[in-house]
């Protein structure tokens, strides 16, 4: 899963800029990493 594992850091800086409230952003990055957990597993 090496191409899902170079999306995370890109993902997670857009995800910074477009969702101001940290905890909404907290969020999104943990569901983010469970679904590069899902993809591994497979």
């Amino acid at each position: 899963m090496a191409l899902l594992d170079s999306l995370i850091g890109p993902i997670a800086s857009i995800i910074d800029k477009i969702i101001p409230d940290k905890e909404a952003r907290t969020r999104a990055k943990l569901k983010l990493i469970r679904l590069e957990g899902t993809q591994d597993m497979r």
